[in-house]
């Protein structure tokens, strides 16, 4: 009975020693990590004679491994206290180059398929173009009939179609070189008035010149983002190499004492068009998402013939277009 007694003291004992160090824990932590506001004349709590007799004794060893634990965590506060401006800098220089980096090949588009699956962003895309253009012609060139100049045709308008196969390459998230390979059509319509004094009066007519010439347009240029937009602008230089030329020559009557209302002149011929034509074009582009590595890029153009269409005598085009490129990445 009497080591049962013992016992059953030895346990309140201990529960009341465990009472009293939780009571000097809460007391001891707080000011300990205000450790260093004390002068070296005032008390510091964290000193072991401020502590009860029983922290002094069985539990001495713990308050003391607390004591330096407090004080390295103090240590590391004032660290982090003295050189904030310092810290801030370099996670903000983090921050910024692992952005930069995630965006780098990035196009603007997420490309990852999941967020547990390995993915490789791609750079390569394929696709298909089509556009349409409107075309004013301005020239300074002769028709000719059976060998004789016969009228100079100045202004014309017209029109083109394209259609072919394109690619780009993006070596960042931002820069696009691109190319294109395509089948164009383009047509010119010139008209100019001739008048020819005769005994009954002025002989009025109308020669008119319709054209319609084919090419193989090669065309390589490069692209950049606006800021963080899907809003491109970029430039490139056509090669449009010649395929085919179809002319048509005509002649309206416009005054009555012309013998016919209109006839097509069938010796009529101008220089020889050239083989190849160089133009440097200009463009802006939007690229929308389509699905998972397909995109879609419409854009508005302008180019403008840096050598003749002919030779010899100078006939030149500006084109206006508008057109879409449809990507999908390898």
């Amino acid at each position: 009975m009497i080591q049962i007694k013992s016992r059953i003291n030895e346990f309140f004992k201990i529960e009341k020693s465990l009472m009293i160090l939780v009571n000097n824990f809460s007391v001891f932590i707080t000011p300990c990590l205000h450790k260093n506001s004390y002068s070296r004349n005032q008390k510091s709590p964290c000193s072991l004679r401020s502590l009860s007799p029983f922290s002094r004794g069985i539990k001495g060893d713990f308050f003391l491994l607390l004591r330096k634990c407090i004080l390295r965590i103090n240590l590391l506060n004032s660290f982090i206290l003295d050189n904030k401006s310092g810290i801030l800098i370099l996670l903000l220089s983090v921050i910024l180059f692992s952005s930069m980096s995630s965006l780098s090949k990035a196009q603007g588009f997420d490309w990852q398929t999941g967020g547990r699956m390995p993915y490789k962003i791609p750079v390569i895309f394929i696709g298909i173009n089509a556009g349409l253009s409107d075309v004013s012609h301005k020239g300074e060139f002769n028709l000719e009939e059976d060998m004789i100049e016969c009228c100079k045709f100045k202004d014309g308008t017209g029109s083109s179609s394209q259609f072919g196969l394109s690619a780009e390459y993006w070596p960042d998230g931002y820069t696009a070189v691109n190319t294109s390979l395509s089948y164009t059509t383009i047509k010119g319509s010139f008209t100019v008035r001739n008048s020819l004094p005769t005994r009954n009066g002025d002989f009025i007519t109308d020669f008119g010149f319709n054209s319609t010439i084919s090419y193989i347009e090669f065309e390589i240029g490069a692209k950049r983002r606006l800021f963080e937009t899907h809003v491109s602008i970029g430039a490139a230089l056509k090669f449009d190499v010649l395929l085919s030329g179809k002319s048509e020559y005509t002649e309206q009557a416009v005054s009555d004492n012309v013998p016919f209302e209109k006839r097509t002149i069938l010796t009529g011929q101008i220089q020889n068009l050239q083989t190849v034509v160089i133009s440097p074009s200009v463009f802006a582009a939007y690229d929308a998402s389509l699905a998972l590595g397909y995109y879609a890029s419409p854009y508005l153009s302008a180019s403008y013939s840096l050598n003749s269409i002919i030779e010899d005598e100078p006939w030149r085009r500006f084109s206006l277009s508008i057109g879409i490129r449809i990507f999908r990445n390898l």
